[in-house]
């Protein structure tokens, strides 16, 4: 297993961006003036996703699914660390999963890519692969739909399976905030597309997640609290002291989970 520094996540992070494979503002690369602000977020968000994969027992024989696949930056990042077989699944509508360059470097780097929508039948055999990464993927989907979905990831992850889940958390403190307020801490669900994708639909707490495990036969073996830090000192202090001491406000939930036998 080789160790990837915060320099690499850094530099493969800065490689995908610096070509608009979406729509300006859809995407900020590094020439746009938003750019510092907005990578600072992005990276401290990686290092602390890819620190969590540390105790997951993958190798070189491992199947690994990535469940939309964005602009790549994890599975190029599993694919350096565990040189195992990397599979992304991306809808039909997004712009990169249309760019030939895209593909072809994706392809490349050894990223099977996938042209799938989640509402539809995955198109894998039950019980292929040995881990799945469902990262901000949950948030938008629509509520009637996460059974099927659910139900095709657990299909397809094979049983002792590992997945790992990632989702804003509603119960932040700013949202506690705007409730207070007497403002939805989760704005209209259908506001907006990406493609023929939707934005944030429905926004979850740690409890609702624990259900949802329960509900689909997954145990959870490890969570973690993230953050969104913008890069500004007495700001993300006051953060960091404050999601020290209530986990429950912090921006992310990340989820290890196994799948049991039946």
């Amino acid at each position: 297993m080789t160790n990837i520094s915060k320099k690499e996540i850094d530099d493969l992070i800065i490689e995908l961006s610096s070509i608009r494979w979406f729509k300006y503002p859809y995407q900020i690369i590094p020439t746009d003036s938003e750019w510092q602000r907005e990578f600072t977020t992005t990276k401290y968000h990686y290092y602390d996703l890819f620190s969590f994969f540390s105790d997951i027992n993958i190798n070189n024989e491992s199947k690994v699914l990535e469940v939309g696949l964005g602009y790549g930056y994890i599975a190029l990042w599993v694919k350096m660390k565990y040189h195992c077989s990397v599979y992304a699944i991306e809808h039909p509508s997004r712009a990169t999963v249309n760019n030939i360059d895209f593909c072809a470097q994706m392809g490349d780097r050894g990223i099977k890519i996938i042209k799938a929508d989640l509402l539809q039948e995955f198109p894998f055999e039950d019980g292929f692969f040995d881990m799945i990464i469902f990262s901000e993927v949950l948030e938008h989907i629509q509520p009637q739909n996460v059974k099927h979905i659910m139900n095709e990831l657990t299909r397809v992850l094979k049983n002792s399976g590992k997945m790992i889940i990632t989702t804003p958390n509603v119960a932040t403190l700013h949202s506690r905030y705007r409730a207070l307020r007497g403002i939805n801490p989760q704005p209209f669900p259908i506001q907006s597309m990406s493609d023929e994708t939707y934005e944030h639909i429905r926004i979850y707490t740690l409890e609702e997640l624990e259900r949802i495990c329960v509900i689909y036969n997954l145990k959870i073996l490890k969570i973690k609290h993230s953050n969104h830090y913008k890069g500004k000192f007495w700001s993300d202090i006051r953060k960091k002291l404050i999601t020290s001491v209530f986990p429950s406000f912090s921006d992310e939930i990340f989820l290890h989970v196994v799948k049991q036998k039946v």
